[in-house]
């Protein structure tokens, strides 16, 4: 080979040594920009991603009917975002998939979200409502204990009524006294206190005028207490206001109209011979004991 040939050999290879310099630093050049543009495009998706998480949040936070629901979608675009940081290298193929995902979920999260808001207007709807209704509960409940003491007060005054009405209706007497006499076969009485003579108890009082009380025979018990508390010549026992059983020595019905009645209660002991000392004579009108006399025999 002649120099000329060397020289022309050699010039064509360092033009093709030149040639694929310059191709490699193209290629070379081209395909970090093509990484980056992809890195760019990562990080754009994963922003995508994090604002439909965020949608989810803010959906989440309005409704707690589809909150189950919603927190599922919202951990899948989770999922997404964690595979994509977490990836080491980025292809087209790989944005590809992850761009039809985005299309996916958006179109998802939008069918969810007007779900979630009629779900939520409803709800709010629903609140307000029931802040009515408990307005008017309360209203009623306050109508209600109103008319619960507007009630419980007429009931009392009522019953107040009744007991005065019972209080002024009832008969009262006076003038109580007790007499003790020495009763002679000839149907005579003379007074005594002398026990071993005394044969005769009378008992007399006065029965009030009193227009309110009702027109009947009036029930008067009298008991004779001797010193020794037994009750002389029982004739019985009767119950008395307080529901207690009490003996009796003597029973009268005082017909009654209204008006004031002189009453004498007679009791002969003829078969039995009293001791000395104090006896007490109970009276009851009506079942209710109204006054203890004593009486001393000497």
């Amino acid at each position: 080979m002649t120099d000329k040939s060397k020289k022309t050999v050699i010039g064509v290879l360092i033009l093709l040594l030149a040639a694929i310099g310059i191709y490699s630093f193209l290629d070379h050049k081209k395909q970090a920009n093509t990484i980056n543009d992809l890195t760019v495009e990562k990080q754009e998706i994963i922003t995508e991603l994090n604002q439909l998480k965020t949608q989810y949040d803010e959906a989440i936070a309005e409704n707690t009917t589809m909150a189950t629901e919603l927190e599922n979608e919202k951990k899948q675009i989770e999922k997404y975002i964690d595979s994509l940081k977490k990836l080491k290298s980025t292809n087209n193929k790989t944005i590809l998939f992850y761009r039809n995902k985005i299309k996916e979920l958006t179109k998802k999260t939008q069918r969810l979200l007007v779900v979630n808001d009629s779900l939520a207007k409803k709800n709010r709807l629903l609140t307000l409502e029931n802040k009515d209704l408990e307005v008017q509960k309360d209203s009623l409940s306050q109508n209600l204990q109103a008319n619960k003491l507007a009630n419980d007060t007429l009931k009392e005054n009522n019953k107040t009524l009744k007991e005065i009405v019972k209080i002024g209706a009832e008969i009262r007497a006076n003038g109580y006294a007790v007499s003790t006499f020495d009763k002679r076969k000839s149907g005579k009485f003379k007074p005594t206190d002398r026990a071993r003579r005394v044969n005769t108890f009378k008992v007399s009082f006065n029965i009030n005028e009193n227009p309110l009380a009702k027109e009947r025979d009036v029930p008067v018990y009298v008991a004779v207490k001797s010193p020794s508390g037994d009750v002389l010549s029982s004739k019985g026992f009767f119950t008395d206001a307080n529901g207690e059983r009490v003996a009796f020595t003597d029973k009268t019905d005082v017909p009654y109209h209204n008006n004031a009645v002189v009453t004498d209660v007679i009791m002969d002991f003829d078969n039995i011979k009293l001791e000395k000392g104090s006896y007490l004579v109970d009276i009851y009108i009506d079942g209710k004991k109204v006054k203890t006399i004593k009486k001393e025999l000497r």
